[in-house]
């Protein structure tokens, strides 16, 4: 009890001391009334607006706390100004209401309310980020009002726009048709567009071609040059790169010398194009070449200048970056990198940190062996690296108890140390290609829609009023103050102000889910082939059952139109009329969406891209569940004009190729899984020595038993072949199908040994013919691959695999540009040790693999301090080259995954479905009356063949058809 007392008294001491406006950060902005009559003074102090159909009573005091906005302007204007004057602060004004009317995003004007009662606008997640800065541009409000994060998202967004500008801009600028140059300067500008983008020309191409192909070459030429099988003794006895290498890498240096001296030459900034990165790596692929031709000219041959030479020689690795030139994933990972530099930097750290750390603990608990290989804390280092890097060569490791110990917390240590910052750099690269493969895609787009409006602009075909009405992304480059002009609002065409006289001629009234929105004619006039429009046009002058047709009930008394439709959904498809485009919210179902869109008459091409991508995605995967469908149900029908052959050859591929199909194909399924992992085993097991006996000539071969195994397994496989070959509909599309490829594969050695073992011990004994039998007993391992024929997994794999071939392709682009990176610098510096392991940069390749996937071997390891050096950067440089690109590899399978197995239960689904809609239509139960009105078509009706045209019918795949035009009529209220 004096616990409670002591705290109320506490408590009541700290607000008392508490200054009054400690909460003043959140506090409302007071409104100051001159009296609060309001019936006296309601009509000075207060105004209504009308935003999209949504209604506000907004008072004068409190827009006035930011006069400069356009709703501050309107509240003072509102008593002592014209109509036409209160018209350009308005789309319309209705005098006897004293009602303004704008075309706005009413969601967005509830974000711009909240400036003038918190004194900040903080933006709804679902409304498009570049769409509200046109809001706030509409309504005069400084994005300094902005909450700190909504800042952020604009500029992320308003930085995609400038770079996407920059990228149409570079590609659209062509300076040969400046008519201000000379004949100098057009032919210098054509010479850099030559030289530095492949997509202008043919020709450019070509040499972007060439330019690659020369760098492949000189890197293979400087690997291949250091074998020394390869190299041949000079007139001292000193061995030397082969003259036929020298001569290809000479041909490389004269390209690479051509082509930096054409790119400077036409270059129109000299100083700049000297100092950039990638002119800088061109000048040190080059400069080496010079150097040692200068020098073997002058026959200099003191110590310190040939110590110069294979420094500088050294230098030639750097020709292996001219490939970022022409590889847009390189491009993308040193932008990961140059943004991901506070990570890397905390990488660097947390690795310093921890080396130091077991380092100093490996060599204190090590120094009790006799035997110890911990002779001072620095040399500890490199093992502490090997360790926490998960490599562990072997040459060097602790004995001790205590040192064990230590090891085992460093790679722990060490895993989390470098997975933590990894983690935060992958996020990096992930959104950095994903950006740039957008900005890619949006660029094109770009140039094709600004090529498609200057053609129909000089056609003047009629298709122009399709196109959206907002500028070009081009036009928007720079941001200036006009910035949002490219979204504006078509300005509403009114003929009189007066929306008193021409109210009712202008406007219609329609309740969605019973929402109510007042629409303008000559607002939805713009798109006159939709829905809307057309009511629009029949609102005056046409009968009921006409306005029936159109829409679901119909109030003559309220003049209003009733529609059982989604209301959220119909707030996107009013963006068409305001916006010019339509973007679907994220919690609106992608099919549900499309069959709005359909009923109100709108095509596609309206919706913006990132919607039409999530569209398209669907929709592939209903076609698939129709196409399984179909399958399925396909295998249930018995076609009646099909011969006795034909069903016997349907029943046999059924029992082959479905197991779901009846159960004694499910046995047989069973049965060839059994015998794939029988012959796997016995494989596997043929090969230990203690299972072999020995043959009449004293060689190891396999058991006897396993081999008649083997051949039982054999005529399992040969029989499935021939049975599914015999019942294909198709032989040819059977024979070159990549699984039944496998299945031949994986039978064929046993047959060709037992042609060549009948043929006699003389064609067996020759050397060719024993290394061909060889090769063929390894083509038998293909029979594991046969697994994936029953097993969804391994399907899944491999079309993840194949939806993810550029991954792929970047993630062996990185590991290769790293073997060779840290190869060629491990075998360099290497050289100086008399006892190195390192004899050829090809041969330092396999180093390179291992340490970069951390397996590390211990065969061949750096014994140099450079060459250890380099091995630590190889490790962690490696760790991140493969974590980048299988990060999208992941996501790609796991949306695979997830889709087939969504499939899989929807085409199931699907066939229940029609199975129980078949059984009540067979007995003519009344409740399949409500099944067929009230629920969605089935997605095998809409797909596969046309279905019915109802009010929830979703057009899939040809079937394109405006469903309001075959709608029936509702039945309307008698008034």
């Amino acid at each position: 009890m004096e616990k409670q007392l002591h705290k109320e008294e506490t408590l009541k001491t700290f607000f008392t001391d508490c200054s009054p406006n400690i909460f003043d950060l959140w506090e409302f902005p007071s409104t100051c009334y001159e009296d609060c009559n309001s019936s006296e003074t309601s009509e000075e102090t207060e105004i209504a607006v009308n935003i999209g159909g949504v209604k506000h009573i907004l008072l004068r005091d409190v827009l006035n706390q930011y006069p400069e906005t356009r709703l501050a302007e309107l509240v003072n204007q509102a008593t002592d100004s014209t109509q036409e004057d209160l018209c350009l602060l308005c789309d319309d004004y209705d005098d006897s209401k004293r009602e303004f009317y704008f075309d706005r995003d009413p969601e967005a004007f509830k974000c711009i309310l909240e400036l003038y009662y918190y004194g900040e606008i903080h933006k709804k997640r679902e409304i498009c980020s570049m769409r509200f800065m046109r809001e706030m541009d509409y309504w005069g409000i400084n994005v300094e009002y902005l909450d700190e994060c909504c800042i952020s998202s604009l500029n992320e967004v308003e930085n995609e726009l400038e770079e996407i500008a920059e990228k149409v801009k570079t590609i659209l600028d062509d300076p040969e048709d400046d008519a201000t140059l000379n004949r100098a300067q057009k032919c210098q500008a054509f010479l850099w567009k030559l030289m530095e983008k492949p997509e202008s020309s043919l020709a450019a191409r070509i040499i972007a071609v060439l330019s690659f192909a020369f760098i492949l070459l000189s890197s293979v030429v400087m690997c291949v040059g250091t074998i020394p099988e390869l190299q041949v003794k000079d007139g001292k006895g000193n061995l030397v790169e082969h003259p036929v290498l020298e001569s290809i890498e000479m041909a490389c240096i004269i390209w690479f010398t051509m082509e930096y001296i054409l790119r400077f030459l036409c270059s129109s900034n000299k100083l700049h194009f000297v100092f950039s990165i990638m002119n800088g790596i061109d000048f040190l692929a080059i400069m080496p070449f010079y150097v040692v031709l200068i020098l073997g000219a002058a026959q200099m041959e003191l110590a310190d200048v040939q110590q110069a030479v294979q420094a500088l020689l050294i230098l030639r690795i750097a020709r292996i970056f001219k490939l970022a030139r022409h590889s847009s994933g390189l491009q993308a990972l040193a932008v990961a990198f140059k943004s991901s530099l506070i990570e890397l930097s905390l990488l660097l750290t947390y690795m310093s940190v921890g080396i130091f750390l077991f380092s100093a603990l490996g060599y204190t608990f090590e120094q009790s062996h006799p035997d110890t290989k911990f002779t001072s804390i620095p040399q500890s280092c490199w093992w502490a690296i090997a360790a926490m890097t998960t490599v562990g060569y072997g040459d060097i490791y602790p004995k001790t108890t205590l040192g064990r110990c230590n090891a085992a917390v460093s790679f722990l240590c060490g895993i989390v140390s470098i997975a933590l910052p990894v983690h935060m750099l992958i996020n990096n690269f992930v959104i950095i290609y994903s950006k740039q493969r957008v900005l890619e895609t949006t660029a094109k787009r770009e140039i094709e829609i600004m090529a498609l409006r200057a053609k129909v602009e000089e056609q003047e075909c009629p298709e122009a009023e399709k196109m959206p009405p907002q500028a070009s992304v081009w036009d928007s480059a720079g941001f200036d103050p006009n910035i949002c002009d490219m979204w504006e609002f078509p300005r509403t065409r009114y003929a009189d102000c007066n929306g008193s006289e021409a109210s009712e001629e202008t406007e219609i009234a329609v309740n969605i889910g019973g929402v109510k929105h007042i629409l303008y004619g000559d607002v939805l006039n713009r798109y006159p082939q939709t829905r809307l429009a057309e009511l629009a046009n029949r609102a005056t002058d046409s009968m009921q059952e006409d306005l029936c047709a159109l829409c679901d009930d119909y109030d003559d008394s309220k003049r209003e139109f009733y529609f059982d439709r989604d209301p959220e959904a119909f707030k996107c498809i009013l963006e068409l009329y305001y916006y010019g485009e339509i973007h679907m919210k994220r919690g609106i179902c992608p099919m549900c969406f499309m069959k709005e869109m359909d009923y109100w008459g709108i095509d596609a091409e309206y919706l913006d891209e990132c919607c039409i991508s999530s569209l398209n995605e669907v929709e592939t995967e209903l076609e698939e569940i129709a196409e399984k469908v179909k399958t399925i149900l396909d295998d249930l029908e018995d076609d009646a004009t099909l011969t006795r052959a034909q069903r016997c050859q349907a029943f046999l591929w059924k029992l082959m190729e479905k197991p779901e199909s009846s159960l004694a194909a499910r046995i047989i399924a069973v049965l060839s899984f059994a015998f794939i992992l029988l012959s796997s085993v016995v494989m596997c097991v043929g090969t230990i020595p203690e299972l072999q006996v020995e043959d009449a000539e004293g060689n190891l071969v396999e058991h006897p038993i396993l081999e008649s195994i083997e051949t039982a397994c054999i005529i399992w496989f040969t029989a499935e072949y021939i049975l599914r070959f015999l019942s294909s509909s198709n032989q040819f599309r059977f024979v070159f199908s990549f699984m039944n490829i496998i299945d031949f594969l994986a039978i064929m050695p046993f047959y060709v040994v037992l042609i060549l073992t009948h043929l006699g011990t003389a064609v067996m004994e020759l050397a060719n013919v024993q290394q061909a039998v060889q090769a063929l007993r390894i083509m038998r391992i293909a029979r594991i691959f046969k697994l994936a024929r029953h097993s969804s997994g391994l399907q899944t794999l491999t079309f993840a695999l194949k939806s993810s071939l550029k991954e792929l392709g970047l993630l062996l682009m990185y590991m290769s540009v790293g073997i060779f990176l840290f190869s060629a610098l491990g075998y360099t510096l290497e050289q100086s040790h008399p006892e190195t392991m390192f004899t050829s940069i090809p041969q330092s390749f396999w180093w390179a693999i291992i340490t970069m996937t951390t397996v590390g071997y211990g065969d061949i390891y750096p014994k140099t301090t450079l060459g250890r050096c380099n091995a630590a950067v190889s490790f962690l440089c490696g760790v991140i080259a493969i974590a980048l690109p299988i990060h999208p590899i992941i996501n790609n399978f796991v949306i695979v995954y997830s889709k087939q197995r969504v499939l899989e239960t929807a085409a199931k689904h699907e066939i229940e479905l029609m199975a129980l809609r078949a059984k009540e239509k067979a007995q003519e139960c009344p409740e399949a009356e409500r099944t067929a009105s009230a629920g969605s078509s089935s997605v095998w009706d809409s797909a596969a063949v046309s279905g019915s045209q109802s009010d929830t019918y979703i057009p899939l795949l040809a079937d394109k058809a405006n469903v309001f035009k075959d709608q029936p009529a509702h039945k309307c209220k008698n008034n």
